[in-house]
C-alpha cells in the first residue's frame, strides 16, 4: 500500500496538524510506504514531505513512482466544490480514498443545501469515512450513507516522540502551572469566529473560571492559541 496525506505538518501548529505530525511514527513502526503533500506555505525539511505549492513536479512524480493500491488520506473540515473535483480525479485515476471529518457537521456544512450535497457527493466518493464524533456518522446514515463504510475514530494520537514535548515553556507558565490546582489546559486555534461567536468558546472559559472561583480559588486555566488569526 502506498500511503498519500494531503494535509500539512506543523507549523503552523494546529488540531490537524499534530494529528499528522503524531501519525508518523506510527507509520513508520508498521512500515508503511508514506508521501505527505503538505499544502500549507511554510515548506519542511523532512524527507517525506512534498510542499503542493512549491513542488508540483515532485507531487506528480511521487503519485507516478509507486505501483499498487493507492490510498488518499485527507482530513477535512471544509468541503468546497475544489476538493470534490479533486477526490473525483484521484478516484478516477485508482486511488481509494479516506477521508476524516474533523470539525462537527455544524462547522463544515451547517445548514446550507449546497454544503450537504458537497458532503454526499464526498461521501460516495470515499472508500472511507472516519468521524471524529457521532454526528457526522448519525448524518450520514441519515442520508443513505452505508454504516458499514463510516468509523467513529478520536482524533487525538499519543505522542510517540519524546523530541516533539520538549519545546520550550515560558517560566511564568510553568510556575503558573505548579501553584494551581486543579488546572484546567485547552486549545484554541484563532480565535475563529463561527456565524459571530468564538468556535472555541474562549468566552466561556472565562465565564466558567468565574464560577470556579467562588469555590476554588487556586484553580488555573491556560488556554494554547497557537496562532492569532482574528
Amino acid at each position: 500500500m502506498n500511503l498519500i496525506i494531503l494535509s500539512a505538518l506543523p507549523p503552523p501548529r494546529g488540531g490537524v496538524t499534530t494529528h499528522i505530525e503524531r501519525l508518523i511514527p506510527y507509520l513508520e513502526e508498521k512500515k508503511i510506504r508514506f508521501v505527505v503533500w503538505d499544502h500549507s506555505k511554510i515548506k519542511k525539511e523532512q524527507g517525506f514531505v512534498i510542499s503542493l505549492r512549491r513542488e508540483p513536479i515532485k507531487v506528480l512524480i511521487s503519485f507516478l513512482r509507486h505501483r499498487g493500491v493507492k490510498v488518499l488520506y485527507w482530513p477535512l473540515s471544509v468541503i468546497t466544490a475544489g476538493k470534490i473535483l479533486f477526490l473525483l480525479l484521484m478516484k478516477m485515476m485508482g486511488v481509494r480514498i479516506t477521508v476524516t471529518l474533523a470539525a462537527s457537521p455544524e462547522q463544515t456544512i451547517g445548514h446550507g443545501l449546497l454544503n450537504q450535497f458537497y458532503l454526499l457527493g464526498l461521501a460516495r466518493l470515499s472508500a472511507h469515512i472516519i468521524a471524529a464524533n457521532g454526528d457526522f456518522k448519525k448524518l450520514l446514515m441519515d442520508k443513505g450513507i452505508n454504516k458499514e463504510k463510516i468509523s467513529i475514530i478520536p482524533a487525538f494520537i499519543p505522542s510517540k516522540n519524546d523530541s516533539m514535548e520538549t519545546l520550550s515553556i515560558p517560566k511564568n507558565a510553568v510556575e503558573f502551572c505548579k501553584n494551581r490546582k486543579p488546572l484546567i489546559i485547552t486549545y484554541a486555534y484563532g480565535p475563529d469566529l463561527h456565524k459571530g461567536e468564538d468556535l472555541y468558546g474562549l468566552d466561556l472559559i472565562v465565564q466558567l473560571a468565574q464560577e470556579l472561583w467562588t469555590g476554588l480559588p487556586q484553580a488555573g486555566f491556560i488556554v494554547v492559541i497557537p496562532e492569532i488569526t482574528n
